[in-house]
């Protein structure tokens, strides 16, 4: 009998000691202007995020357990709002450091070869991002002169963040940095075949190396149908995509806090007065949560075409995500047949395109 008890006791501690191995401890420090009273840290299913646990910062320091396998996490600081995404492996004991001020950078990365990663990722892009803060509230002279910097500045940005993905593509996170270049997936689409083949094998339920794979397989490349897009325009009358058809139609997602789709915006507005008699228009989906400061940004920024919707829900847009919008500013252009002619088209490229297509 005292073996049989020994025997289920040891089975019981060796079962305590693997759950407890395959807990990760997380913690860190918290500095910046922005004030941080509380962590709430989510799960991702697609668009959809749940809260798995709130942490409250105290004396300036964070720590939480996490359990399970690696999965990409997205965390909430409150009451900024600001965000940063998180991947921690387990069995490890791993040290993130925050800095908060009107964004989220990773000070100091420990014990954690993805965290590191990611924190790479965000040196590496933050010049850019910078640039993109700054022209928000920028006077129109300086606005210029930051867009002239942007022509050299975003090109070496994008090479050094595509070799560090290539040079760290068996890496989880890799998955969802490859995801960057979601608006010139066509010209990148090797570097989301090298990371899916990477890391499809090791981690085939993963949701995003599930999507950079269908991505891969089913990509709305020239020639397939564009699907439709039912959504509230300012007055609440709901507009269809497809009402379009028989028209040349650019679909456009922006926001108004976005940088780069603000710069585009008057390029885009140029070529509306120039082909819209010819039959161009535009159906422009706004990733805002906020309803005024949308309107405001329509407004000021001249987009006369009727087609504006929102459904106000940033990221988790149904529209954005019919079409996998991961980053903006996105463009379909859509023939008068309702099939994709090309995808991203911007500035010169889009110009260069309509005149093609429109002959003039």
């Amino acid at each position: 009998m005292k073996k049989i008890i020994a025997a289920v006791l040891f089975v019981a501690l060796v079962a305590a000691n693997v759950a407890m191995a395959q807990k990760t401890r997380v913690s860190g420090k918290i500095a910046g202007k922005a004030q941080c009273t509380e962590m709430v840290i989510n799960t991702i299913d697609g668009n959809k995020l749940t809260p798995i646990k709130t942490v409250v910062p105290k004396d300036g320091k964070y720590s939480f357990d996490i359990e399970g396998m690696p999965e990409l996490l997205l965390i909430q600081f409150a009451p900024s709002g600001l965000t940063s995404y998180a991947l921690y492996e387990p069995k490890a004991d791993i040290v993130v450091d925050y800095t908060i001020d009107q964004s989220v950078m990773i000070s100091n990365v420990k014990a954690s070869g993805e965290m590191q990663l990611y924190k790479q990722f965000l040196d590496l892009n933050e010049p850019v991002e910078a640039m993109n803060r700054e022209y928000q509230t920028a006077t129109e002279q300086r606005r210029r002169e930051i867009s002239s910097t942007f022509e050299t500045v975003v090109p070496q940005t994008f090479d050094n963040i595509s070799k560090l993905i290539s040079s760290n593509k068996s890496k989880l996170f890799s998955a969802l940095l490859v995801t960057f270049f979601e608006n010139q997936f066509e010209s990148y689409a090797p570097l989301y075949a090298e990371v899916r083949d990477a890391l499809i094998g090791k981690y085939p339920n993963d949701p995003t190396v599930k999507y950079i794979d269908q991505k891969l397989r089913s990509v709305l490349l020239p020639g397939t149908e564009a699907p439709d897009i039912a959504m509230k325009s300012p007055n609440g009358k709901t507009l269809k995509l497809s009402n379009l058809r028989g028209k040349v139609v650019l679909l456009d997602f922006w926001a108004s806090w976005c940088g780069p789709c603000r710069r585009e915006n008057p390029n885009v507005v140029k070529l509306y007065q120039k082909y819209k008699a010819m039959g161009f228009d535009i159906f422009s989906v706004s990733l805002d949560r906020d309803r005024k400061a949308w309107l405001q940004a329509i407004e000021k920024d001249g987009l006369v075409w009727p087609n504006h919707v929102s459904d106000l829900q940033g990221w988790t847009s149904s529209g954005g995500a019919t079409y996998g919008v991961t980053s903006i500013p996105a463009t379909v252009l859509i023939d008068k047949d309702g099939k994709v002619i090309a995808r991203n088209l911007r500035g010169a490229e889009l110009e260069d395109k309509l005149k093609e297509i429109f002959g003039k």
